[in-house]
């Protein structure tokens, strides 16, 4: 099948040039055919119309199913959305509601039952952005996408905004689109990175919608450097971010405190240290993410890929954050952090998503040089090679005792030195556990490890580092009481697995 599929696309190529050259031999000019307003760009511009055409009468549809569920319960349009379609609808500035919806982005009007596309970026640079003193009180405003890209071009021309605070007062649409897979690249507007931002960004809990970056360069992300800066209550939907090594959804490489912000979407790297949030630290001492849940695919190609962080080095600090998105690399890959230098800390943070890596996967850190305290994990982590945990993949010595309060559900599958929660360790005991479910069993053919917590200890299997848990244990809120897991950070429940307390807050 994939010699046909690959034996048709290169008959359509051939053909398409054979027609190209056909027409330039009848006297038809070559910018007539390619131009931007040539044949093939009106041929993608009729397409798309006629597919956007389409979505708007799918998601007329829904409003119209929407309203019919009004008639007969006392339903919110978010809720029915999330519940039937599985789709976030959030309400705006101007009462409309925005829905991503069809690999979309629509204003939902419901006094008139209008549906229509949200209006996209052209491109254009406003002359300016509201720069008043920059202080909290009386901030840098941004209103709409030109004024974010005049303040992209603020302070890449060098102004840092060292001591400044910069505020959204809208969201923001840079591109239409949510899947950029999906979609003709002639479409969309590249934006272009901030670069040396040292000041407070404030997204005042608006969203940036279609943030579109792709790029062969290193340190790559909406902020590919920072210094100190402090970036929050920003939340950035349908993003897709690609570079070289050095690539985050928020910083590609720097210094910052960001909190309250989340992310949805896509971010590739072709090289090392890959995040949702950030790509590395830029040196130790000043990197810390703290409420922040990432929902976006992370897809790297060397080392260290993380749901939040790629890496993280001494005076990293994540602190309640989670992952629930696909996170996928080769050594050294974490839902959370992929990989740990010098003692950072990862604390109280979850990861729901599936973890896949060549060498080195874990639920929570892909390689631990760290303090990993109160995290749970109850996604998949899937290894191709070697060490495999459902919260560390593979640590370095002394740091085991660094492993408190842990436990995790998650499927765990790899070849040697694999383990229901770490790869390999070193240490003595403390309050971990895990939980057999009824699918591990198909690792019985993949490692003699399947009933042990732990892979080995310098290349010996070894047991009893952690235990092993009955449901009735794990649905037991007296259990995780009685082993110390403390109620000012865990919400517990008889009947349902642990959680952390922030969650519900």
């Amino acid at each position: 099948m994939e010699k046909i599929e690959k034996q048709n696309a290169i008959t359509l190529i051939s053909l398409t040039i054979t027609v190209i050259v056909l027409i330039i031999l009848a006297g038809v000019s070559f910018s007539v055919i390619v131009g931007e307003n040539g044949m093939i760009k009106n041929a993608i511009r009729s397409k798309e119309e006629h597919e956007t055409a389409e979505a708007i009468e799918t998601v007329q549809k829904k409003v119209y199913a929407y309203e019919e569920a009004l008639e007969k319960e006392n339903i919110t349009i978010e809720d029915f959305f999330e519940s039937k379609y599985n789709e976030k609808i959030v309400k705006s500035k101007d009462n409309r509601y925005i829905l991503t919806s069809e690999n979309r982005i629509f204003y939902i009007d419901l006094k008139t039952d209008e549906v229509s596309l949200v209006d996209r970026w052209n491109g254009n640079t406003s002359d300016e952005f509201a720069k008043e003193e920059g202080t909290e009180s009386n901030p840098f405003i941004i209103r709409n996408a030109e004024e974010l890209s005049a303040f992209q071009k603020y302070v890449n021309e060098g102004n840092d905004c060292a001591g400044k605070y910069v505020m959204l007062a809208d969201d923001i649409v840079l591109n239409q689109y949510v899947n950029i897979d999906k979609v003709d690249k002639s479409l969309l507007k590249n934006f272009e990175p901030i670069n040396g931002f040292k000041g407070t960004f404030d997204g005042n809990n608006y969203t940036i919608y279609g943030l579109y970056i792709e790029s062969t360069k290193s340190n790559v992300g909406f902020f590919s450097t920072t210094s100190g800066a402090q970036i929050k209550n920003l939340n950035i939907s349908g993003a897709y971010v690609k570079g070289a090594s050095n690539v985050g959804g928020v910083v590609g490489n720097g210094l910052a405190t960001i909190s309250n912000c989340s992310m949805e979407g896509k971010i590739v790297g072709t090289g090392s240290y890959v995040g949702g949030f950030v790509g590395t630290p830029s040196s130790e001492g000043g990197l810390k993410v703290q409420n922040c849940i990432n929902y976006a695919e992370v897809n790297g190609n060397a080392t260290g890929t993380g749901g939040i962080t790629g890496r993280g080095v001494r005076g990293t600090d994540i602190l309640k954050c989670g992952n629930e998105g696909k996170v996928n690399g080769k050594n050294d890959c974490g839902g959370i952090m992929g990989t740990t230098y010098n003692w950072p800390t990862v604390k109280q943070c979850y990861n729901k998503g599936e973890v896949k890596g060549t060498y080195s996967v874990g639920g929570i850190c892909g390689y631990a040089q760290a303090s990993i305290e109160n995290n749970y994990n109850t996604g998949n982590v899937i290894c191709s090679s070697t060490y495999a945990g459902g919260i560390t993949g593979r640590l370095n010595a002394g740091a085991w005792e660094k492993h408190i309060n842990c436990y995790s559900t998650g499927t765990v599958i790899g070849t040697t030195n694999i383990g229901t929660l770490l790869g390999n360790l070193a240490g003595n005991n403390v309050k971990l556990f895990w939980y057999n479910l009824a699918n591990n069993q198909n690792l019985t053919e993949l490692s003699e490890n399947l009933n042990k917590a732990t892979g080995s200890v310098n290349n010996a299997d070894v047991e009893g580092k952690a235990e092993e848990i009955t449901e009735e244990q794990l649905l037991s809120a007296s259990f995780w009481r009685s082993n110390s897991y403390s109620e000012s950070i865990w919400y517990l429940r008889d009947g349902y697995n642990p959680i952390l307390k922030w969650e519900i807050e």
